[in-house]
């Protein structure tokens, strides 16, 4: 089984501390949500409507800071060419970011196989990856800051004594092929002094 999605939390206990200076001994909390929906769905929407506003108004009453979504917002079967892949792009990313919104729900969502079209990435697919992450860049709007080529798909985000860090692991080798991937080719490199280290590993 191969590793889709990966979210790196490091709660500090002197290493990491918030930039507004926030007392970060308070408690907090936050929701995991992966594969929330993973499935192409509009806002409003008969089929799941209902169950998902009782999961989100549920979630809502935790009263977290944030939800962290590791990937598989939608279910990303638009490989028909780019044209098709923007259109539904369009649809269904906004109709997701529109239900959290309309939950209150603040949220960070990494990439993950289902937003770029779905494992395997073969023939016509593999030059539609470049778009797929494209259109996740341009509806989800994660923070920017990532290594070259990987922009708003592998992000950090700091929020009190977290820093949570989002990896796009999918790189495209020369002849289009997809490899799942972590390590020196994004050259992630983290100073842990006093720090907790634990990951959301998603297969």
């Amino acid at each position: 089984m191969r590793l889709l999605c990966l979210f790196l939390a490091i709660v500090a206990t002197d290493a990491v501390r918030a930039a507004d200076n926030e007392d970060s001994t308070e408690p907090w909390k936050f929701v995991s949500i992966p594969d929330l929906m993973n499935d192409d769905v509009d806002y409003p929407d008969s089929r799941w409507g209902d169950a998902l506003e009782y999961v989100l108004d549920a979630i809502r009453a935790e009263e977290p800071d944030f939800v962290l979504v590791a990937g598989d917002l939608v279910m990303g079967g638009w490989s028909h060419d780019r044209e098709h892949l923007e259109k539904m792009a369009a649809r269904y990313y906004p109709a997701w970011t529109n239900r959290m919104r309309a939950h209150g729900l603040k949220y960070f969502t990494a990439l993950g196989d289902h937003e770029i079209g779905d494992d395997p990435w073969q023939g016509e697919k593999r030059a539609l990856v470049p778009h797929y992450k494209q259109a996740f860049r341009e509806h989800l709007q994660m923070p920017a800051g990532g290594p070259p080529g990987f922009d708003r798909t592998t992000f950090a985000v700091r929020h009190k004594n977290l820093l949570m860090v989002a990896v796009d692991m999918f790189e495209q080798a020369a002849d289009g092929a997809v490899q799942v991937r972590v390590g020196d080719t994004l050259r992630l490199r983290f100073t842990l002094q006093n720090a907790d280290l634990f990951a959301f590993w998603f297969e």
